[in-house]
């Protein structure tokens, strides 16, 4: 079962650090803040999640899944994000602050006018991403992002997280 905004802030609110495997399957979690340095969400499925304008600070996310959600606005700062995958998800304007975007599948993905200040993009694998408008300057290993060709067929082949 999803878990709604509520439930999730109130869990956080109780103790509760680890949400491994948590199902936040098409939620409805814009313009909620989560700050939290201990906060984990590992193989988490955000799969046709709404998070626009949700603001995470010192959060990490492995493994988990932002497949076609929709990030409009989001703000992540110094969070980690290993190995997720935001596979044709919209992340129009979004802002990465401080923290590390590493062995990330970025492939068919919407980053018009996003802001990348200070976010490693290691092993990110691009292609077919939109980036218009967006802020790269500030990405220190951008040499080591991955390009893939398009078509893309079968991105799980591609995207393994």
């Amino acid at each position: 079962m999803t878990m709604t905004a509520e439930e999730l802030l109130s869990e956080i609110e109780n103790g509760r650090t680890n949400f491994s495997g948590a199902d936040m399957r098409g939620a409805q979690l814009d313009h909620i803040n989560i700050d939290g340095t201990t906060l984990l969400f590992s193989n988490v499925d955000f799969e046709s999640a709404s998070l626009r304008g949700v603001t995470f600070s010192r959060t990490n996310f492995i493994g988990s899944s932002f497949v076609r959600a929709e990030l409009t606005g989001a703000t992540f700062d110094r969070c980690i994000l290993i190995g997720c995958d935001f596979f044709h998800a919209n992340c129009a304007n979004i802002k990465l602050f401080g923290g590390t975007l590493e062995d990330a599948c970025l492939l068919q993905a919407n980053f018009t006018y996003a802001l990348f200040a200070g976010t490693s993009l290691l092993n990110a694998l691009i292609g077919g991403t939109i980036l218009n408008g967006s802020s790269l300057a500030m990405i220190s290993d951008l040499e080591k992002v991955r390009y893939a060709s398009l078509p893309v067929e079968a991105p799980a082949e591609f995207c393994k997280i």
